[in-house]
């Protein structure tokens, strides 16, 4: 064998020294030429491609085809070698190195740089394999890429100029908090001025015994000034009605007081109607009344709770004054002395007769209740929106007349109130 090849490579030579000496006739080389190539690794010279630089209108129409298609391999060579890539880089994640473990004395720098390099590497779908190229039509859309810059350089290239800020101080005004008011059913802890407690029983602020109305009203003027009143519409004084019950033995007097307390402060809504025994409810022991003097079926007797009907009529008078519309009352009986005027008073026992009024003003109404001595005063406080003008009695045997002229709105309209008393066979001090 070593032989053959030491003469293949002296002929070989002598060959193409003498190639110009003579000329060799044509001959089929094929098997030689494949010896000469395994034995010496030589390779054939391939027949270059058109270079694809040149515009290729230049080229025909065979060498503009085989540029497209030696673009195409190119690029799906590099789509390959992307998805191998990407593939490794999904390999590498997954094996969840996280930057803490990285972070060494004396490495952070350059674990950082590592951690750049992984972050920035871009994820491509895989490409199936193409056997052949005319099997697939690649269509290259070429599509400037757009630099993007960090904020860090963004920063460095163009800086940016301190501007100077001017600060004007302003004043802030602080707004006050509303206070939440409290919607009261029952205000015990009013009080009524005694200048007013003393022009209420001054007889000379009494056009008759009994009634406060019109201008003697508006002079008392007294305003209340608690923020939960006024926020009900309890504003000012609307109506004030009294009452003497001198001559009262201790019984009688113990229930008018007692009657006091059950009354005293409380407040009827807008629009409401006010019921008597729906307050009082109870004139027993259980509810703090005893025996006193009372008149049943016509008769005096003794019986529980004699003399709360002197709140009533004291009550009844304070709400005609006020022009409020009266809804349920009678008169006593027999004429009572403690109830001077007659026929100006009203008369209730449980279970039968009330007294009932509506709240019509534009608030809530309270009751106050003040005494001196044996004077009784109840005061009506809400909102006065109407003026009233009371006359009487007028007296035709046993029955007595009351007249009440309510203006409003522009408007007047009047009321007549008419009593009927029964003869006592017997005078005798009762208490009703």
């Amino acid at each position: 064998m070593k032989k053959l090849i030491a003469l293949a490579l002296i002929s070989a030579s002598f060959i193409s020294s003498n190639a110009s000496a003579y000329t060799v006739p044509e001959r089929d080389y094929g098997a030689f030429d494949e010896l000469i190539r395994a034995l010496t690794f030589w390779k054939p010279k391939v027949k270059a491609l058109p270079n694809p630089k040149k515009s290729l209108v230049e080229l025909p129409e065979k060498q503009k085809s085989e540029v497209r298609s030696q673009k195409t391999v190119k690029k799906l060579k590099s789509i390959e070698e992307k998805a191998i890539t990407a593939k490794e880089v999904k390999s590498k994640k997954s094996e969840s190195i996280s930057t803490e473990d990285l972070v060494v004395k004396g490495q952070k720098a350059e674990n950082s740089e590592k951690v750049k390099k992984i972050k920035s590497v871009e994820v491509v779908k895989e490409v199936p394999a193409v056997e052949s190229l005319e099997q697939v039509k690649v269509e290259l859309i070429a599509k400037p890429k757009k630099k993007k810059l960090s904020l860090a350089a963004s920063a460095i290239k163009k800086p940016v100029k301190a501007q100077k800020v001017s600060f004007q101080p302003t004043k802030v005004k602080s707004v006050p908090k509303k206070k939440k008011t409290v919607q009261h059913d029952r205000f015990q802890d009013f009080s009524v001025p005694e200048r007013i407690v003393q022009k209420v029983f001054d007889p000379k602020h009494s056009e008759i015994s009994g009634t406060v109305t019109g201008q003697i009203l508006r002079q008392l003027n007294h305003r209340v000034q608690n923020p939960d009143l006024k926020a009900q519409g309890i504003r000012e004084l609307i109506g004030v009605g009294t009452s003497n019950f001198t001559g009262s033995d201790k019984a009688r007097l113990h229930n008018i007081h007692n009657a006091i307390t059950k009354f005293d402060g409380r407040i009827i809504k807008q629009g409401e109607e006010f019921s008597f025994n729906d307050i009082l409810k109870n004139a027993g022991p259980s509810n703090g009344f005893v025996l006193s003097k009372v008149i049943i079926n016509g008769m005096t007797k003794y019986g529980w709770g004699g003399g709360v009907c002197q709140l009533s009529t004291t009550l009844f008078r304070s709400v005609f004054n006020s022009g409020l519309p009266i809804t349920a009352r009678r008169n006593h009986t027999f004429q009572v002395p403690y109830y001077t005027p007659q026929g100006f008073d009203a008369t209730i026992y449980l279970g039968g007769q009330d007294f009932k009024f509506v709240n019509t003003t534009p608030g809530d109404v309270m009751i106050q209740i003040v005494t001196r001595g044996d004077d009784l005063a109840v005061l009506l406080y809400g909102t006065r929106d109407r003026k009233t003008h009371v006359s009487g009695p007028f007296q035709n045997g046993m029955k007595y007349t009351w007249k009440r002229t309510v203006i409003q709105d522009g408007e007047a309209e009047e009321d007549v109130l008419a009593s009927y008393y029964q003869r006592e066979i017997k005078p005798v001090a009762v208490a009703e």
